[in-house]
C-alpha cells in the first residue's frame, strides 16, 4: 500500500468515526441533559444518531474524492 492511498484511508476512517462520535455525543447529551429523557429512550436514539453520523461522514469523503 503506498503512502497517499493509506492517509486517503485514514481520512475517510476518521471522517466515519468523528462524525458518529459528534452525532452519539450532541444528541445524547441534548435529550438526557437539555429534556431528561430516560436512558431507555436517549441510549437508542444517540446510537441511531452515530450511524447517521458514520454515513455523513462517508458522504464527506466521497465528495471530496469527487472532487479530486
Amino acid at each position: 500500500m503506498d503512502e497517499s492511498n493509506f492517509l486517503r484511508e485514514r481520512l475517510h476512517w476518521t471522517l466515519r468515526a468523528g462524525g458518529a462520535l459528534t452525532a452519539f455525543c450532541v444528541v445524547g447529551a441534548v435529550l438526557s441533559a437539555l429534556f431528561g429523557a430516560p436512558d431507555l429512550v436517549s441510549w437508542p436514539v444517540a446510537a441511531g444518531a452515530a450511524v447517521v453520523g458514520w454515513r455523513v461522514g462517508n458522504q464527506l469523503m466521497q465528495r471530496y474524492e469527487g472532487r479530486r
